[in-house]
């Protein structure tokens, strides 16, 4: 049923490019169209593990850390184990919601998987004696084996860029009240390393970009 609705939703991309001369059939359409509001929904879950219950778990976990230092020790035990159970409960909760939510962004990957690997192994059918001659079975065997699984490691993280600066703001509000100024020199250390990482993240790109010409123009001249 995936596979039949990725295919109709790709073919109706390559509908508006014979209308539209200008217009490019986009493979990213036709997937949100298919699986992007479930994947959409899963963010939700994750957003309240990471912007609540783990905020709540070092809030009690602070708590319980600073009721030891309190001179009234009957009164600190009360409030230790109600602490304790609030960083007991937010660890508990942070469970139940998040594995379900990862298991279902885990579902979705694997149907990308397999709808995309069926539009490829469609395609390689009904590639022409030509593009057989250029097309060598490593390069398909590397897009199903390699290229398709991506969807499993990226699919996952793709929340964290919106979570990721939430959950920072949240953090650093509460490292303001317990540090002052101070606070913003770790803080601006993670701000910093940012760019050199992105940097780092292209150099990695382009590494493995020229390493794939260079194999494949390696291999066009064997043929």
């Amino acid at each position: 049923m995936i596979i039949i609705c990725l295919r109709r939703n790709w073919n109706k991309e390559l509908e508006k490019s014979k209308f539209k001369s200008t217009y490019t059939p986009s493979l990213f359409k036709a997937l949100f169209s298919l699986m992007g509001s479930n994947y959409l929904m899963t963010w939700i879950p994750v957003g309240i593990v990471e912007c609540v219950f783990k905020v709540l778990q070092a809030i009690f976990l602070r708590l319980l850390v600073q009721s030891f230092n309190d001179p009234d020790p009957d009164a600190s035990v009360s409030l230790q184990y109600l602490y304790a159970a609030g960083v007991t409960l937010s660890t508990l909760f942070t469970s139940l919601v998040f594995h379900p939510a990862f298991y279902e962004i885990n579902k979705i990957c694997a149907r990308c998987r397999v709808a995309l690997s069926s539009l490829v192994y469609r395609k390689t059918l009904r590639l022409s004696k030509a593009s057989h001659e250029q097309t060598t079975v490593g390069q398909i065997t590397n897009i199903l084996s390699n290229d398709v699984n991506r969807f499993d490691n990226n699919l996952l993280y793709i929340p964290y860029i919106v979570l990721a600066p939430i959950q920072a703001i949240i953090f650093l509000y509460f490292l303001w009240e317990e540090f002052g100024v101070s606070s913003l020199a770790g803080f601006s250390i993670i701000i910093v390393l940012i760019p050199f990482q992105c940097k780092f993240i292209t150099f990695n790109q382009d590494v493995e970009v020229s390493r794939y010409v260079k194999l494949k123009s390696i291999q066009t001249s064997k043929m």
